[in-house]
């Protein structure tokens, strides 16, 4: 606790924990950290077929120079500062419509003891895409199936996650409930993305 605090003495910055374990939960709730509403929604493949029929076809973009060049200032900024750390940058464009992402591949590990006679079938880790940020919801939504099938064949991965605060319509898929938590003088909970957090950092 002596640790956390000192790490902590900076009242100015904005601290996120979105990966706690119990213990850790109780330790940061115990330094004034706020509990965040977070669900996310995990989304296998085709289940926004209807996407894939759109009168528009996106150009979607995976070029580390091109994606590089289609950015602001700040987004470039965010490019350069997560390129070393395996994360999948793309552009999605619709005519006059861009949208920048940033996702990492990680791996969900299933709980082997509940699994009984299958787990020695069943993959005991299964890979998924988990979008750390995305700076266009709305155009990510209109063609989400085909987004989702270009990252998760880009990343080899079974499905594509995200927090539910992205999309104004829940699309399809298994939703969860995280324990997460903040402490920020300055951002209000729906203004957080996953962006500069341990997840860009650590195999999780």
């Amino acid at each position: 606790m002596a640790l956390l605090a000192e790490v902590l003495r900076d009242e100015s910055l904005t601290y996120t924990a979105f990966t706690p374990n119990p213990t850790a939960w109780a330790a940061l709730l115990a330094q004034r950290f706020t509990p965040l509403d977070s669900h996310r929604i995990v989304m296998p493949p085709m289940l926004q077929a209807e996407t894939l029929f759109g009168p528009s076809r996106p150009v979607i973009d995976f070029d580390p120079v091109t994606v590089r060049k289609r950015l602001t200032g700040q987004q470039r900024q965010i490019f350069d500062d997560h390129a070393p750390y395996d994360c999948l940058q793309l552009t999605v464009s619709d005519g006059s419509d861009h949208a920048y992402l940033v996702v990492k591949r990680r791996t969900y590990r299933l709980n082997t003891s509940r699994l009984g006679g299958l787990a020695g079938v069943l993959p005991v880790r299964i890979p998924y895409s988990d979008i750390l940020h995305c700076s266009a919801p709305e155009l990510l939504s209109r063609h989400l199936e085909r987004v989702k099938l270009a990252i998760l064949r880009r990343q080899r991965t079974a499905a594509l996650v995200a927090e539910m605060g992205l999309f104004l319509v829940r699309p399809r898929g298994l939703m969860r409930s995280m324990r997460t938590c903040y402490r920020s003088p300055q951002l209000a909970p729906g203004e957080f993305d996953r962006l500069y957090s341990e997840i860009v950092l650590l195999p999780i």
